[in-house]
């Protein structure tokens, strides 16, 4: 398998796809929190991402699966702001 480099900068357009491919894949990442290696199985997917949307080589399947939990937590942040003195 080809290394990804590091640095590879998500465009709006892949960033988008990551968010159809997984909602649309949702019944199967739920039922592998059943799966002893919930990891490794959620990688597995991801890799069929980026299969499909040729990136292998651009981005690796631990860099995928981040980018996914930086935008759920993205959308948890703004879903519910923070409040403090002063807001």
């Amino acid at each position: 398998m080809a290394q990804a480099k590091d640095t590879h900068k998500w465009t709006p357009q892949e960033t988008r796809r990551l968010i159809h491919f997984r909602a649309t894949r949702d019944n199967e990442f739920l039922k592998s929190k059943m799966i002893a290696s919930l990891t490794l199985f959620n990688l597995f997917i991801l890799a069929l991402f980026l299969e499909e949307m040729g990136m292998e080589g651009k981005v690796t399947r631990q860099q995928a699966s981040k980018k996914w939990e930086n935008l759920k937590k993205k959308y948890k942040d703004l879903r519910t702001p923070k409040t403090g003195v002063g807001d």
